[in-house]
């Protein structure tokens, strides 16, 4: 875990296995972890980390996007979720699909998912016969702040290129900016 101030902490992302950057933003009473991470094991790992700062426990999740390596790690969290209204309705609607092999397989040859990603995704999840989609229980459509105590989380969606329904998650007290 690498401190960026005194509120703010990141996982390192790990491309063996398409593991994006994890953040942590504390205030003095609540915490906010920004993505849910590949896996339930990729949330361990965070938490395992979280548990060493001298920082509340973790309160909220923001989901910046929907990208399978960012939210396949929700269920491992259980607390609140916040996500645009786009992210939510993508993750609702992943939780719906069948994540076998063949199944991936079969969402490369129809051009709905990339060799990439399967490749990461098994890689990551070797056995997903347990693997459960947890969809944000927070949906927005404008921006929305969340006070952590003495530090203020805003998330915003921004949209982009890279997914649509993105948001960031701004901390103007360290004017720090995680984009997913």
């Amino acid at each position: 875990m690498n401190s960026l101030t005194p509120h703010v902490w990141w996982l390192p992302p790990d491309p063996s296995t398409d593991r994006p950057v994890l953040g942590v933003i504390a205030g003095e009473h609540a915490t906010l972890i920004v993505d849910a991470g590949n896996s339930p094991r990729h949330d361990r790992l965070l938490l395992d980390e979280v548990a060493r700062l001298p920082i509340p426990s973790p309160t909220y999740l923001a989901l910046t996007h929907w990208h399978w390596d960012h939210v396949f790690g929700a269920s491992a969290l259980p607390i609140p979720a916040f996500a645009s209204a786009e992210t939510g309705r993508m993750v609702a609607e992943m939780a719906t699909w069948d994540w076998s092999d063949e199944a991936l397989a079969s969402r490369v040859a129809r051009g709905v998912e990339i060799p990439f990603c399967r490749d990461m995704i098994c890689a990551e999840l070797p056995d997903r016969t347990g693997l459960t989609i947890r969809p944000p229980e927070i949906t927005f459509t404008a921006p929305i702040a969340v006070n952590l105590g003495g530090l203020t989380c805003q998330i915003a969606p921004v949209g982009g290129d890279h997914a649509a329904g993105s948001s960031i998650v701004y901390v103007p007290e360290d004017g720090v900016v995680f984009l997913g």
